[in-house]
């Protein structure tokens, strides 16, 4: 049991409660941290068959800005359980993420990547614009 020398308040209104190191029962300060740090997150998860899909699905969330601590993989069996801890807000999106295609995700990607190559390189985007034009009517008008 938790013998508490007192209840403070903390910068967030919270209570948070001091106790001596020797009184501390690990089993219930582990399940009342666990309990105070799911209250405001949620969990979105799922199974793939392999580790390489379950690794993919990991990635594609870190490049989506989800932090990789909050990611887990678990295997059950032949299969593989991703699941990651966010808040209610962000959990549509993360379920989006582990349930879409990675060949979409990665077309996607690839698209944005070309866009901004084309932005950053205007002038040379010009040019091979300009030679592509010039080869398929050199191939059109030939008889």
């Amino acid at each position: 049991m938790l013998d508490t020398d007192g209840v403070v308040p903390d910068l967030n209104g919270h209570e948070v409660v001091s106790v001596t190191r020797n009184e501390i029962d690990s089993d219930e300060v582990s399940i009342r941290l666990s309990e105070e740090m799911m209250s405001d997150s949620t969990l979105a998860s799922v199974t793939l068959p392999s580790l390489r899909a379950a690794r993919s699905a990991r990635d594609r969330l870190a490049r989506a800005g989800f932090a990789r601590n909050s990611i887990n993989i678990d295997r059950h069996g032949d299969a593989f359980e991703v699941s990651i801890n966010t808040r209610e807000e962000n959990r549509d999106r993360a379920e989006r993420i582990l349930t879409g295609s990675p060949l979409g995700n990665d077309l996607r990607q690839a698209g944005e990547r070309t866009a901004d190559f084309v932005q950053a390189n205007q002038p040379l985007a010009l040019g091979l614009a300009a030679l592509a034009g010039f080869a398929l009517f050199s191939l059109t008008s030939r008889r």
